[in-house]
């Protein structure tokens, strides 16, 4: 397999990359922490959610998306490799030829959650039938042998770009006024997020077997390179023609790290309520104890802003 030069990627071919999940609570720097694993990498990042997922960069219209997809599946059918346009959210998760593939595998919301007049996500239309609360842990994990890869961030930048992304019909870089966080729906929501959020971590901790942890502070305010090198060490990845990674793609992914793009420069929020931060506080300690008893490296609070 011949990886592409500079910042092009490329899909592996087919069969040859076992199914490693990239699972994280929705609003958790993802999409961003795609773009990085392709720049090191050249390899496609996949989703299971399709066509129906963005681009992880922008610049591509749904009229050319709709061109590439014709032409990813003629790519995938004839097992060959591209270096041009992004194409990894059209494959079949199940092509073996991506290097992780997004999933969050968290239940949606099952109530009226806010803000009421703007939410249109189908996902959460799509999961209304859903309704036990209790366990909102992994149920997809067993579809990648649990191979995986958990990317945690602080619930609450987490609580509040996945509200900002809800309420704005699933615009990516998209904001609500920060008077749609002041309703009874909101403090729903919290509840939805700070269990939700806990039981995805703990869940995955639990049930990963080849793996490990990725922290999204760590990899944008403290050492991105050994982090990202860690998580490819993991996942087995050796770049074939310079071994282990090539420095060059490492270098210019360094370079465009800040890239904004599919980040909000600007997101309106509210105090949190003393239940509010109890609440979530009471999560980041449950996951930090699975943390724990996994030996896998801890949460990294001290990067957090905790609105305190």
């Amino acid at each position: 397999m011949r990886l592409p030069h500079k910042n092009y990627c490329i899909f592996a071919r087919n069969n040859c990359r076992p199914k490693w999940a990239l699972t994280s609570f929705p609003g958790s720097g993802v999409t961003w922490t795609r773009q990085l694993i392709e720049g090191v990498t050249g390899i496609y990042t996949g989703t299971v959610y399709g066509f129906a997922e963005p681009p992880i960069v922008a610049g591509i219209t749904p009229s050319v998306i709709i061109i590439l997809e014709v032409i990813i599946l003629f790519i995938i059918s004839f097992n060959l490799n591209t270096d041009e346009g992004h194409h990894g959210n059209e494959a079949d998760p199940n092509c073996e030829c991506t290097i992780l593939i997004k999933d969050h595998d968290v239940l949606m919301p099952d109530f009226s959650s806010f803000p009421i007049t703007k939410l249109k996500n189908p996902q959460i239309t799509d999961n209304q039938t859903r309704r036990d609360n209790r366990n909102r842990g992994p149920i997809r994990s067993f579809l990648y042998d649990n191979r995986g890869i958990l990317l945690l961030r602080n619930p609450i930048d987490a609580l509040f770009t996945f509200a900002h992304y809800l309420g704005s019909s699933e615009n990516q870089t998209g904001i609500v006024s920060s008077d749609d966080f002041k309703s009874p729906q909101f403090d729903n929501y919290v509840d939805y997020v700070a269990d939700t959020w806990a039981d995805h971590a703990v869940g995955w901790i639990q049930d990963i077997q080849n793996g490990t942890v990725l922290f999204y502070e760590r990899l944008l305010l403290e050492d991105t390179e050994a982090e990202l090198k860690r998580l490819l060490n993991v996942i087995h990845f050796s770049d074939p023609l310079h071994p282990p990674i090539d420095p060059e793609r490492m270098r210019c992914t360094l370079l465009h790290k800040n890239r904004m793009d599919r980040k909000r420069a600007y997101k309106p929020e509210i105090p949190l309520t003393p239940r509010h931060r109890s609440k979530l506080m009471s999560s980041i300690e449950k996951v930090q104890t699975s943390l724990l008893e996994k030996g896998w490296p801890l949460l990294p609070v001290y990067l957090y802003n905790l609105r305190l």
